[in-house]
């Protein structure tokens, strides 16, 4: 029994074995009476890898009007896995007798008459609003002017980079330009040498011109690396294979006509320091090709 107005709870117990938590019941629908959303708990558990536990479900029910309510029984259709047979179980049909005035018939009591002692809810409400005791984030002031900073921002960074880049470039230039100088140097070195007969100077300055050449484009040093390993250096840098053996040849023939008298004759130094000339041009035509 219950009065108007006096919250009932209404519980329901499924307890077995299987998927608890898939298991959904429908509410109570009766004429005259509010009810909540049901508080669901589940108590789980495991025992020789069989699942099953209880699950409760508590409605929340306030009877507006003064009568009897039939509550029906809940059904549910469950799988007896030791019978393998399919069977339905259902609840006890209950019934609530509510007493005392409907809401309407004391809304209408005057207002003087205070020897009721009937306890009044005031109406349900559904929703929840929560009083904020601070704004919003897009109502604060310096939410918007920072949306439409960031665009100004990247564009900012994407700028910074750039101007980055163009720096390291103009860098990379500077050495390409001072190192291309040096070979220039040491070629026209080697030109004069050659012309007043000077074979040593002449062919150092040929190898040092090729090798100053080769470590522009490899980026490291070649001084110590023997044909062999600087052969295997060039074709890893994809360069081109007949360039490769021109390369390798230019440089043995220097280091062949340091031992060799009869190649350090003026026509055999002019010979060779064009064919240097030729393959430092190469190699400059490769290093430009590479960077565009």
């Amino acid at each position: 029994t219950a009065k108007v107005g006096e919250a009932v709870t209404l519980r329901v117990a499924a307890t077995g074995v299987g998927n608890l938590r898939a298991l959904t019941l429908r509410g109570p629908r009766l004429a005259g009476v509010d009810a909540l959303e049901p508080e669901i708990d589940d108590r789980l558990n495991n025992q020789l890898d069989v699942i099953g536990g209880e699950r409760t479900f508590r409605w929340l029910i306030l009877p507006r009007e003064p009568g009897t309510l039939k509550i029906p029984s809940f059904v549910v259709d469950v799988f007896d896995p030791q019978q393998k047979t399919f069977g339905t179980v259902r609840t006890t049909p209950l019934t609530l007798t509510v007493t005392g005035a409907s809401a309407d018939d004391a809304s209408a009591k005057p207002a003087g008459d205070d020897n009721s002692t009937e306890v009044r809810f005031g109406p349900l409400r559904g929703e929840s609003e929560l009083l904020r005791r601070t704004p919003e984030l897009r109502e604060r002031a310096w939410f918007w002017p920072s949306v439409a900073a960031a665009p100004l921002l990247l564009l900012a960074l994407w700028w910074v980079r750039l101007a980055q880049g163009r720096l390291a470039a103009r860098r990379a230039a500077g050495r390409g330009d001072a190192a291309q100088r040096e070979v220039d140097d040491k070629l026209s070195a080697a030109q004069r040498a050659t012309q007043n007969g000077d074979a040593n100077g002449a062919l150092s300055a040929l190898a040092s011109a090729l090798k100053k050449t080769l470590e522009v484009r490899l980026g490291e040093p070649v001084g110590g690396l023997t044909l062999r390993a600087l052969e295997e250096h060039l074709q890893k840098d994809a360069l081109d294979p007949r360039l490769v053996e021109r390369v390798i040849g230019q440089l043995g023939a220097i280091e062949r006509a340091r031992f060799d008298p009869g190649s350090q004759g003026t026509v055999q130094l002019t010979h060779a320091l064009e064919g240097v000339r030729g393959v430092v041009r190469e190699l400059a035509k490769a290093r430009a090709k590479r960077s565009a």
